[in-house]
C-alpha cells in the first residue's frame, strides 16, 4: 500500500493554495501533468478525492478540507526540522 509522503502533501498544498492544478504546478516547479499525477496518487492513498475539479480550477472536498491543516502542520514541522539539522 502506498503511503502519504511530504512530496504529496507539498503538491496538495500548492494546488489547494492556488486553486489551480496549473498554478500549483508552477509554484512547485513541476509540469501540470506531473502535478495531476501526484494529486491522483494522493487521492489513491486516501481512497477519496481531495479536490472537486471544475472549469476554473479546483476546490477542496470535505476530505481536502480535513487534510489541509494536517498537510500544513506536517510540512511546516519538516521544514523546521531541516533548518534545525542544517544550521550548524
Amino acid at each position: 500500500m502506498d503511503q502519504l509522503n511530504s512530496d504529496l502533501l507539498r503538491t496538495f498544498l500548492a494546488v489547494a493554495e492556488t486553486g489551480s492544478i496549473t498554478e500549483g504546478a508552477a509554484r512547485i516547479l513541476r509540469s501540470q501533468s506531473a502535478t495531476s499525477l501526484q494529486i491522483g496518487k494522493l487521492e489513491d492513498v486516501l481512497g477519496q478525492p481531495v479536490f472537486d475539479r471544475h472549469g476554473r480550477g479546483v476546490t477542496l472536498t470535505a476530505t481536502g478540507e480535513r487534510l489541509l491543516p494536517v498537510a500544513r502542520d506536517v510540512t511546516r514541522a519538516l521544514s523546521s526540522a531541516m533548518r534545525d539539522l542544517t544550521s550548524d
